[in-house]
């Protein structure tokens, strides 16, 4: 499924009931459980609650009100929303990325070739390079 974790965001029974009908989510909807019908599933593949902090539930929660500001919200509050984020406490991190070399280089493009496309190019001068050494990280 994932490495990490995922957010849940299928179609719930726990949905506000104005979402439910002016989005008419339920129309094809072969299979309809709770959010805790859910976690349950989730839990037997190995996955657990992901936002157990209450800080971190409250901005998610303020994040989910102001998306929907002037319009009916999703989830009826901040507990049933947080059963839609899980994480696999087991999983291996994610790959680092490996680092670079101390000297990169930026090419910066000769952009009135692009506005005056028969303009002779002299050779080699299509692009000009300039060299840029990055301070090392401590």
């Amino acid at each position: 499924m994932c490495r990490v974790g995922v957010f849940f965001g299928g179609i719930t029974s726990d949905m506000t009931e104005t979402v439910i009908e002016k989005h008419d989510l339920f129309e094809g909807v072969q299979t309809l459980c709770s959010l805790g019908d859910w976690m349950e599933l989730f839990r037997k593949q190995g996955f657990r609650p992901a936002v157990t902090d209450l800080k971190l539930a409250k901005r998610i929660w303020k994040i989910e009100k102001e998306a929907n500001a002037g319009d009916n919200l999703w989830y009826p509050n901040m507990n049933v929303m947080r059963c839609c984020f899980y994480s696999k406490p087991d999983a291996l991190p994610p790959p680092r990325r490996p680092e670079q070399s101390v000297k990169s280089r930026i090419i910066k493009l000769d952009h009135s070739l692009a506005a005056n496309p028969r303009k002779q190019i002299p050779a080699a001068a299509s692009a000009k390079v300039a060299v840029r050494t990055r301070m090392p990280e401590r």
